[in-house]
């Protein structure tokens, strides 16, 4: 399991990379807060 920090990177580098829109983005974040006892 990774923790918030590193995905929160590999997200950025997503978005950076364009392989994700900032909307895409938001809506994982939202989903993970969710899922994911931080």
């Amino acid at each position: 399991m990774k923790t918030k920090d590193e995905l929160l990177r590999e997200l950025a580098d997503w978005l950076l990379c364009g392989m994700i829109t900032k909307d895409e983005l938001l809506e994982l974040i939202e989903q993970y807060d969710v899922e994911l006892p931080f």
